[in-house]
């Protein structure tokens, strides 16, 4: 398959632990060295990576791996949700494991009881020129 036929996106991501440039050369070029990985530009002061992966190939959680084994974290944020509907301790774990399946989704904790869900997700980074 031709790579440049294949869908790709960009994943923008806070990195965390990065102390100086060799910190980042070094994120760079392990993340272009991962399978389904196309591109990646590392920016130190910004704290950011602009990741971009074949669709077909690979997904958020490779990426977060392989910035994980390169020394470093993905910056995380913490969603909370009301969940309604649940009726049994089975319903709140069925709801744990979709969450927990979902790309990007690094904990996720479902309280039957209080009807919330706690979900640790990878923080993404959204430019500016995005929003406009």
């Amino acid at each position: 398959m031709n790579k440049q036929n294949t869908a790709s996106r960009e994943l923008p991501l806070a990195i965390e632990g990065m102390t100086c440039s060799g910190c980042a050369v070094r994120l760079e070029e392990s993340l272009r060295g991962t399978p389904g990985v196309r591109d990646a530009v590392v920016n130190l002061s910004l704290e950011r990576a602009a990741v971009v992966i074949d669709d077909e190939s690979t997904d958020l959680d490779h990426v977060i791996k392989a910035v994980r084994e390169a020394g470093f974290e993905v910056g995380r944020e913490v969603l909370k949700f009301v969940v309604t509907g649940m009726t049994c301790s089975a319903c709140a774990q069925r709801v744990e494991e979709t969450l927990l399946n979902t790309a990007g989704v690094i904990r996720a904790d479902v309280n039957l009881v209080l009807e919330r869900a706690s979900v640790t997700i990878a923080a993404r980074v959204t430019d500016e020129e995005q929003l406009v």
